[in-house]
């Protein structure tokens, strides 16, 4: 050993042997001290659970993201989902919690679940086409009388005769004017006629049940949108599924859903005001959230569970093997203070090295989904570094040696190997802190220094302890049981005995393992990683089908209103987009050209206005008279309306005189079609009111006399008030609409426009596509779709770069140990064996990779380093030769065996994480180790068996 090992490490050892035996009690009390402090830390320690946090702040993305933080506020919203089957209710129920949640702006600047749609429409006539403008102007103009007359009798008597009369001029004068441009959408024209007059037939027929629910979306969304689409629907104002039984609620916030602590006081806020407003209805609607604040807040949860229990269970059963492999109450205590004290220490330290100063001001750490288990982790690494210690002071101390005697064996020989060993560890560990990956660098600082921190609590503190102990009954000899190494003596047999079938076997094995190895894959759906039957992750896949949206929509920044209409068309352009808002979409094109024509609107209506009496139409923003109760129509008025509807189905369809006829000798296809589909409407519906039940018919168009009026009149209001508009800039919209400017406008003046993925965004090809287009729009666009894929990139690009290093580094250090390379290479077995079994296994099994899990080959190379260095060392401590082999595997395989069984324990507990990443995470480190413990000691005491038998039949040639 003495050769073998530089001399330096040994007089180390042998300095911490005499300081431990001389001064155990003060060395108890500086443990308990930190200890003290560590508690406080770990009180402060944070969980950051969003997407940026992985990344490094100066990352592009983080960059971005975080700039538009500052300009536009939060960007996410919370979603809420209001399901009943009774719609009316589900609409009353929404209105009341839209009205009581910005109550708090603390918390709630705004909801958005509907639209009002009155006040869109005042500039909706910006919307049509300059040609269609044009020629409703004319039609206004031509037949100003008409529509005088109209609105001086506005029910269905005077409705109908007046569109007889427009009509029926056209076909009496034979000419369709400026009806003939190749992109006239007659539609815009005939469907609405034709929808309205199928209504009045079923009106009159039956009465309110016989009432379309799509005449007011086929009359406003034909008509009022024209060639330009106005950026929001205005047959339905609130936001409902295509079921109509749910209603969406986009509920903001203050605060972007990076802040947990608040986040968790949101969330508790929105539910308090849903708890009272579902005490305000009886059978309320269900309420469903999600969003990333309800993620923050759901997640936070499990981990903060997984993170307990993981821990706890992990210590419990690392306890009671403990327990059975020594069968000794002093030994358990020995072990169980200085491991509760280890992990007490490295929470507290991942406080502090997580931790950094910003603007002046210290600001605490925090863990990661990435870092969350890490206590289960260290744990079955830290009991390694005790049951070596107390396997050799119990051994030394059952040899008849004093507690001093047996403390300098154990410090100068084993503890010299724990020490190699967890050098090699840390910096495997700490190689990690080399990712790009920012969840990686902090797994690597954490692990790293809990190792160091395991190191010395473990050689001084249990060190300490036995001491202590001991001197209470030095007369009475050693306290802890002698062990008896009954599995590792058949592993002996085995690996002795079969030395060469053995390694004939597993090389075989490794080679398969390494050739499987490089087929890795990478998980890109985010979803696989979360907990299931938690329902704001479940509620993620349903938005989509039931809304048509997706939640994990993406953003790109515009200076100014023309690039922001030059964006907002790529995004359309894009394959991999579905749905596209920005500002500029509520600002119409080509004002300037349009405007003259609606003035020359406005001057027909203020005529018909002003020859009006002042009791005809009530004026504009008015609204006329509620009641609907009316008498059944007069025979004298049913005479009058069925000539009306008889010479409008002549205007429309009289043989060579109506517009069938026009359409047709002008060759006017879809005109033709239109007007055909008119007559067939009016055709039935003269039928049908000359053979339905004539009273019942008589009293039911009484009402539909009356809400004409009143549709007739509410028209004529909204024409006047669209005509009057004087242009929208952004100015004008933002002050009229100040939604819209929370929405889009960035405090500095910039907008944001939205992009809505039409694919699976949690598709590895769907992934790429997504973010690669919204790139090629904008290189520094935003998103989930950016942020993961920009996640995913610097994972690929670190997962064998920093193994490589870390395995370096271990190399490096384990030649220094030895200062040969023959050694160094016997001892990196296991982890390369170890390692190369643990991917190959995870093809083989369809296991991939993931944000989680990443950084586990680093892991398996820092715990598998041990192994092989524990027993190398002992090889040479026994002086090799073939006798050397049993001893090697009985004494330290049987602290390895613990050892890599406690580490199991601790990777295995975090397989009870209801968070699946941490679940896949500890199910594969769990295999590994295992893989490992295999290959150190059966595998590489195997290989020096045969080494060993070689030099033997060498030495006797």
């Amino acid at each position: 050993m003495d050769r073998e090992s530089p001399r330096l490490r040994i007089r180390l050892m042998q300095a911490v042997s005499d300081l431990i035996y001389a001064h155990h009690w003060k060395i108890l009390g500086i443990c308990l001290a930190i200890t003290v402090f560590s508690v406080f830390s770990y009180s402060r320690l944070g969980l950051k659970l969003n997407f940026v946090d992985m990344l490094s702040e100066d990352d592009p993305a983080v960059i971005h993201y975080k700039s538009a933080v500052d300009q536009f506020g939060a960007l996410s919203f919370l979603f809420i989902i209001v399901e009943s089957d009774d719609l009316e209710k589900s609409k009353a129920y929404a209105d009341e919690l839209a009205e009581r949640l910005p109550q708090n702006q603390d918390f709630v600047p705004r909801v958005y679940h509907k639209v009002r749609i009155e006040d869109y429409l005042d500039d909706s006539l910006l919307f049509l086409k300059p040609e269609e403008l044009s020629l409703l102007a004319e039609l206004f103009e031509r037949n100003s009388g008409a529509l005088s007359s109209i609105m001086a009798d506005p029910g269905l008597v005077g409705g109908v005769g007046g569109l007889a009369d427009i009509l029926g001029g056209f076909a009496a004068q034979g000419e369709i004017p400026d009806l003939g441009e190749e992109d006239q959408d007659f539609g815009a024209i005939f469907d609405p006629l034709s929808t309205l007059v199928g209504s009045f037939k079923d009106y009159a027929l039956k009465g309110d049940k016989g009432s379309r629910e799509d005449l007011k979306g086929e009359m406003l969304g034909r008509l009022m949108q024209g060639g330009e689409d106005l950026p929001i629907d205005i047959s339905e104002p609130y936001f409902l599924d295509k079921e109509k039984k749910r209603l969406l609620m986009l509920v903001s916030s203050t605060r972007p859903a990076e802040d947990f602590e608040w986040c968790r006081e949101y969330m508790e806020y929105v539910d308090q005001v849903v708890a009272e407003v579902n005490a305000g209805f009886k059978d309320p609607p269900k309420t469903m959230m999600t969003g990333n604040a309800a993620f923050m807040r759901d997640d936070f949860l499990v981990i903060s569970r997984d993170m307990k229990v993981t821990t706890a269970v992990a210590f419990a059963c690392i306890m009671l093997l403990f327990a059975f492999s020594f069968r000794n109450l002093s030994s358990i205590l020995m072990v169980a203070v200085p491991l509760a004290v280890g992990i007490i220490w490295s929470f507290g330290a991942a406080y502090w090295v997580t931790g950094k100063f910003e603007a002046g001001s210290w600001v605490g750490g925090h863990l990661t989904p990435v870092t969350a288990i890490f206590g289960a982790i260290l744990l079955g690494l830290g009991i390694d570094y005790a049951i070596l210690i107390l396997s050799r002071y119990t051994e030394e101390r059952h040899r008849g040696r004093s507690i001093k005697q047996s403390l300098d064996a154990t410090m100068t020989e084993t503890g010299v190997s724990i020490l190699t060993g967890a050098v090699a560890t840390a910096l495997a560990f700490f190689s990690m802190t080399m990712a790009t990956f920012e969840g990686g660098r902090e797994m690597g600082r954490i692990a790293g220094t809990g190792i160091i921190l395991f190191v010395f609590i473990m050689t001084f503190g249990l060190g300490s302890l036995l001491v202590a102990w001991d001197k209470r009954r030095e007369a009475a000899g050693p306290t802890q049981r002698k062990f008896d190494p009954k599995l590792t003596r058949r592993l002996a047999r085995l690996a002795d005995g079969g030395a060469p079938y053995v390694v004939a076997v597993l090389t075989l094995v490794t080679v398969f393992m390494a050739y499987k190895a490089p087929q890795f894959k990478f998980e890109y759906n985010y979803l696989n990683l979360e907990p299931k039957n938690v329902p704001s992750f479940q509620l993620v896949h349903k938005i989509p089908e039931w809304f048509g949206i997706d939640t994990n929509y993406g953003m790109v920044i515009s200076r100014d209103l023309d690039e922001d209409r030059k964006l907002a068309a790529e995004l359309r352009g894009k394959s991999t987009v579905s749905k596209v808002e920005a500002i500029s979409d509520f600002i119409p094109m080509d004002q300037d050209k349009k405007l003259p024509f609606i003035r020359r609107l406005e001057k027909v209506t203020r005529e018909v206005r002003s020859g009006l009496g002042p009791d005809a139409v009530p004026p504009p923003g008015a609204e006329p008279g509620s009641t609907l109760e009316a008498a059944p129509m007069s025979e004298l008025d049913f005479l009058e309306l069925m000539n009306d509807l008889k010479r409008l189905r002549d205007a429309v369809g009289a043989p060579g005189r109506g517009l069938v006829g026009l359409f047709y000798l002008a060759e006017i296809e879809d005109g033709e079609e239109g007007a055909r589909k008119l007559l067939a409407e009016l055709d039935s519906l003269i039928e049908a009111l000359e053979t339905a039940p004539h009273d019942k018919v008589l009293a039911n168009l009484g009402v539909l006399d009356r809400k004409t009026e009143r549709g007739l009149a509410k028209g004529f209001s909204w024409l006047e008030k669209m005509s009057a508009t004087e242009g929208v800039t952004v100015t004008s919209l933002t002050d009229k609409h100040p939604e819209l400017k929370d929405r889009f406008m960035g405090k500095e003046g910039d907008f944001i426009v939205y992009s809505y993925p039409s694919l699976v965004l949690w598709e590895e090809e769907n992934l790429k596509a997504v973010a690669n287009e919204l790139r090629e729009v904008d290189p520094e666009a935003m998103g989930v779709a950016v942020l993961f894929d920009r996640i995913l990139y610097q994972l690929k690009k670190d997962l064998v770069r920093v193994a490589l290093i870390a395995l370096s580094v271990v190399f490096v250090v384990i030649f220094i140990n030895y200062l040969g390379l023959w050694h160094t290479v016997l001892t990196l077995i296991p982890l390369v064996a170890g390692a190369l079994a643990m991917v190959g296994t995870m093809n083989l099994l369809g296991w991939k990779f993931n944000i989680v899990n990443t950084g586990m080959l680093p892991l398996v190379i820092g715990v598998g380093v041990d192994y092989g260095v524990y027993v190398v060392h002992r090889w040479i401590a026994e002086g090799k030769g073939l006798s050397s082999i049993t001893p090697v595997i009985e004494s330290t395989g049987r602290a390895v065996s613990l050892s890599a069984f406690t580490t199991m324990i601790g990777f295995a507990s975090v397989m009870l994480s209801q968070w699946r990443g941490l679940h896949l995470m500890g199910r594969t480190l769990t295999m590994g180790i295992g893989f490992c413990w295999v290959a150190a000691v059966i595998f590489l005491p195997a290989i020096l068996k045969v080494i060993e038998t070689v030099k033997a039949r060498r030495g006797k040639e």
